[in-house]
């Protein structure tokens, strides 16, 4: 586990820009099959996504720090049980998980950290749409996960780590969770944005690891048109997340798997990843390209 809490590396140390990845637009079925859980998509939607920029990591606590020395924004900080190995002291994070995702973070929080890292570099950062989330996620897949239909484990970081037999149902997990959970509680679980292998997009950590904010109102989905760059609805009771966490059972890793929590609320488990729209003339030449052409 110590190699999993270095830096990335120096250029991400020395820039408040994060890496990010440019994504060809095109089209997509958004959802997947009802896994019987609240949140889970129940329709399957032709999507059309314009080209954009995705973070290829979630936000880390370094990245995170200097947005919290910078405004005087408050730290991630939560004043509960199992918060307390992830909980900042000050303007400093878990030592040695400077390239953890930072965590504790509301949807408010994400987007002031977006709204401070467009005035610090005049680029037009943002939390991703659903739809992009989903789109870059499944990478060109048409299948349940990125790798495949079935799960697999090693290839992200999830409650099987820990304990295979809780990770696959509510009912395994219940027991886990009633005799195993407080032990594991009792240090951080998160872990390195760059310890599994990236998808075909050069993605890293979208499955597993923290559930990430999207910009998006939760409604649930009931059309099955076509819609291009959906944004969701106008106004909403919480925001959706995505991708699932280090302590998610298989069923809520799957690439259509939706959340949603409240905008203030705050999670061990939750983190987010910046996403950035091309300039128009790009972003109509991305939508002409293959997705798969340069990957």
């Amino acid at each position: 586990m110590e190699s999993a809490c270095q830096s990335i590396d120096d250029r991400a140390a020395t820039t408040l820009s994060p890496t990010m990845v440019e994504i060809a637009g095109g089209e997509f079925v958004m959802g997947g099959e009802n896994a019987g859980l609240i949140g889970s998509t129940t329709q399957r939607q032709p999507i059309r996504i314009s080209g954009f920029l995705l973070g290829t990591f979630p936000v880390t606590n370094r990245e995170y720090q200097r947005f919290v020395i910078a405004t005087g924004h408050r730290s991630p900080h939560l004043e509960v049980m199992d918060a307390a190995p992830y909980n900042w002291v000050g303007s400093q994070f878990p030592a040695g998980c400077d390239n953890h995702p930072v965590v504790l973070v509301s949807w408010e929080d994400a987007h002031s950290y977006c709204t401070w890292l467009e005035e610090q570099t005049s680029a037009r950062f943002r939390l991703p749409t659903e739809g992009e989330w989903e789109y870059a996620a499944r990478a060109g897949t048409h299948t349940a996960y990125p790798w495949g239909e079935e799960w697999e484990p090693g290839h992200c970081n999830s409650l099987d780590r820990f304990s295979p037999t809780a990770a696959t149902g509510y009912e395994s997990w219940s027991e886990w969770h009633r005799r195993g959970y407080r032990d594991l509680m009792s240090f951080v679980n998160t872990t390195a944005v760059d310890l599994f292998t990236p998808n075909s997009y050069g993605i890293s950590d979208q499955i597993g690891n923290v559930w990430e904010w999207c910009s998006d109102w939760y409604a649930e989905r009931d059309s099955c048109t076509a819609i291009k760059d959906p944004t969701g609805p106008d106004i909403g009771a919480a925001k959706v997340a995505r991708g699932g966490s280090w302590i998610s059972i298989v069923s809520k890793l799957r690439v259509y798997h939706r959340c949603y929590r409240a905008i203030n609320s705050r999670g061990f488990h939750v983190g987010f990843r910046v996403a950035m729209s091309l300039p128009q003339h790009r972003s109509q030449t991305s939508m002409n390209k293959d997705p798969h052409s340069e990957r």
